[in-house]
Order: C-alpha cells, then structure tokens, then sequence
C-alpha cells in the first residue's frame, strides 16, 4: 500500500525519464497493491510530454484525489482507477511557478477547493498534515486542507 500524500513533484525539462511516479514497474509482489496519490502538485516541464503516473497492470486499486497537474502529460493507469476532483492546468494556476513557488494564484484558488476522502483504513489519514515553504522547509497545517495540491498558504 503506497500513500503519496501532500508532496510536489516537479519534472525537470531536461530529464530523460518521462514519468513522474511510477507503480508496480517490476511487478506487484504484495497481496494487497494499492497506491492512493492525494493532495500533489505535480510539476512537468518536460516539454514532449509523460506521465505524471505511470502505474503497470495488476493493481488492486489506485485511487487519485486533489491533485494539480500542471505541465504535458497525463495520468497511465487501468480500469481499477478511482479520480476524484483532479485538476490540471498551467502555471497561471501558481504564484510564481518559475521560481517554485507553488502557492495558488487567486486564479487557482477561486476553483481549486478540495472534496474530502473517507480513508479505507482505520488510522490512515489520506490528507496532508505539513506543507513545503520554499526554499527548505515545512510548516505544520493548522486546519484540514482547503485547496486541491500540496500547498495551502496563500500569498500576503
């Protein structure tokens, strides 16, 4: 069971690999291989394009809400897929994205509200907790998230 929850992720474009995350690339293992990917601001800047997911064939589910995808590509998964309130866009929907800074323009967070997850397990929080605060660090979220993605701060 993979949780990616809260983190940003952003694809240089210069990479070589075209894929963000993957799951499952040398084959499931687990009795139970479920990925559930929520609240990510996901980052390509590779200019042909990828995947912001690339998960292979045999998972028992993949479940994908609240996340922002910004940049060319798409999401490559199966019929087992579960999409709740996934947003893509461009960096108007950042403060200043060339500069990593990934805070929600008023653009953004005019229609980027998150919908709620239940979690599956019992003492499994499938919201984020803490926020990365560029340049190195993270803050502690006071409240349940508000927006869709990583960040939740606003500008000043």
């Amino acid at each position: 069971i993979a949780l990616l929850v809260g983190n940003i992720i952003q694809q240089s474009r210069n990479t070589e690999n075209s894929t963000l995350i993957s799951f499952g690339p040398e084959g499931y293992t687990r009795s139970e291989n479920r990925l559930f990917l929520m609240s990510n601001t996901l980052v390509n800047g590779l200019s042909t394009g990828g995947a912001f997911l690339r998960a292979a064939p045999g998972a028992d589910s993949i479940v994908l809400a609240n996340n922002v995808s910004v940049g060319p590509g798409r999401y490559h998964t199966s019929d087992v897929t579960q999409t709740l309130n996934e947003v893509s866009g461009d960096a108007e929907l950042f403060v200043d994205a060339t500069r990593h800074d990934y805070r929600l323009s008023a653009a953004g967070r005019e229609h980027l509200f998150v919908r709620s997850v239940a979690s599956p397990y019992r003492n499994v929080n499938l919201s984020p907790r803490q926020e990365y605060v560029h340049p190195h660090s993270v803050r502690s979220l006071t409240t349940p998230p508000i927006y869709a993605g990583a960040v939740q701060s606003t500008p000043q």
